[in-house]
């Protein structure tokens, strides 16, 4: 699961940058600290949980500031649906795991 929480805190570090930029001068450092502590020792259904959590906020907060910014905004999007698509991805991944398990457990 390290890796997991390791991949998704440098991804989470990248959309922290599109964050309007008074936000990210004030709380900037602590966002990405939370957001990694919030995934440490948890398993895959905490990391889908503060994932789910952290895309609100971006779409709240980061993504209509970026459309603001012309030069940024294609960049941000692609981003935003790169996250979203490999977040669920990881959510087939995680039924397949459990089926396997219950499986393998009778």
């Amino acid at each position: 699961m390290t890796g997991a929480v390791s991949l998704s805190s440098r991804i989470y570090s990248r959309l922290a940058a599109l964050y309007p930029e008074d936000l990210r001068r004030e709380y900037g450092d602590e966002i990405v600290l939370v957001f990694a502590e919030e995934l440490r020792d948890g398993d895959l259904s905490r990391v889908i949980r503060v994932w789910r959590n952290a895309l609100g906020e971006f779409f709240r907060f980061a993504l209509p500031d970026c459309a603001a910014r012309p030069a940024i905004r294609v960049p941000a999007i692609g981003m935003a649906f790169t996250v979203v698509s490999t977040s669920a991805e990881l959510l087939m991944h995680y039924g397949k795991m459990r089926r396997c398990d219950s499986r393998s457990r009778r």
